[in-house]
């Protein structure tokens, strides 16, 4: 049932993602999602392409949506980051406009399929997931980053959206950090987090 779901999104290789997530496919929806927020936050920062001093930056950003687009089965994208990282490199921001173009449509239809992929699997198994459990879920992504475990970053991204409903502004700072691989900050905010809900209760 979820590999003829993930085939609604046709930018998708859903062979190429589950073997090189070593056939647990169950991950992809939310790590599609990962990416997705990663995409659109790169095709903004190529707004500033000609800035010099962030072309370093942008440059970084482009690789490891590029690892992350191949590995996720997004195949066409990763060959148009390929071909774009290679004009940035070279200083050829002349004829980066038309890749860009076909790098933003490619989002935008990614971001399309997604929306009803997303849909799809709320509809079935979406679940009421109170402040107690959401605590549980927050010590145990403290356990697995204080222990270099690189699952934290999955887990956060199954229970973002509840996580953020319940714990508000901490949670966009705690998903930039994971995002920017920022672990030892991403710690202090959980532990920030945790000590807040025990304060309340107290």
């Amino acid at each position: 049932i979820i590999y003829d779901k993930l085939n609604g999104v046709h930018s998708l290789n859903v062979d190429t993602a589950s073997k090189n997530l070593a056939g647990k496919i169950e991950q992809l929806p939310h790590l599609l999602s990962k990416l997705k927020e990663q995409l659109l936050a790169n095709l903004n920062s190529l707004k500033d392409i000609k800035d010099s001093n962030k072309t370093d930056a942008i440059l970084k950003q482009l690789h490891a949506i590029k690892g992350s687009s191949s590995t996720l089965g997004m195949v066409m994208l990763s060959d148009i980051i390929k071909d774009l990282e290679y004009q940035i490199s070279n200083n050829k921001l002349d004829e980066t406009e038309s890749l860009i173009t076909q790098y933003s449509q490619q989002v935008q239809q990614f971001e399309k399929e997604l929306a009803v992929l997303e849909i799809n699997f709320s509809s079935h198994d979406e679940k009421k997931t109170n402040q107690s459990d959401l605590l549980v879920v927050l010590k145990k992504i403290l356990h697995q980053l204080s222990n270099d475990n690189p699952e934290a970053n999955a887990l956060f991204f199954e229970h973002k959206e509840s996580l953020t409903k319940t714990f508000g502004e901490d949670i966009t700072t705690l998903s930039a950090q994971l995002d920017e691989f920022s672990y030892a900050m991403a710690i202090e905010t959980i532990t920030s987090i945790l000590n807040n809900s025990n304060n309340e209760d107290s």
